[in-house]
């Protein structure tokens, strides 16, 4: 949730309808979700810095929902990744393993 509300966030005001767009992919090992926002994109120091405890771009912010939704993916053997869109805006790419069923 944190991961959606901070593209909502990173979008203009006048994009509201359009804020976010949502895209999810898989295949037998993984499962991909992109979420794209039409903000203004990463900044060089959000860039190194995202995803650590305590820093945030935000006035109103405390520089955890990144940190603790990385961690957690991260727990469960995913990854999360943050980059610019030559478009425009920025993109989250979660992706998560799929356990294999047991026989």
């Amino acid at each position: 949730m944190n991961l959606l509300n901070n593209a909502a966030d990173a979008a203009p005001e006048s994009d509201a309808p359009q804020a976010i767009e949502i895209q999810s992919h898989w295949n037998a090992t993984s499962f991909a979700l992109e979420i794209h926002d039409h903000g203004m994109g990463l900044s060089e120091e959000a860039k190194l810095k995202a995803g650590s405890a305590f820093f945030t771009t935000k006035t109103e912010g405390h520089g955890l929902g990144l940190f603790l939704a990385n961690a957690t993916i991260e727990r469960m053997g995913g990854s999360v990744r943050l980059f610019n869109r030559d478009a425009g805006g920025a993109t989250t790419e979660i992706i998560l393993p799929i356990a294999k069923a047991c026989a």
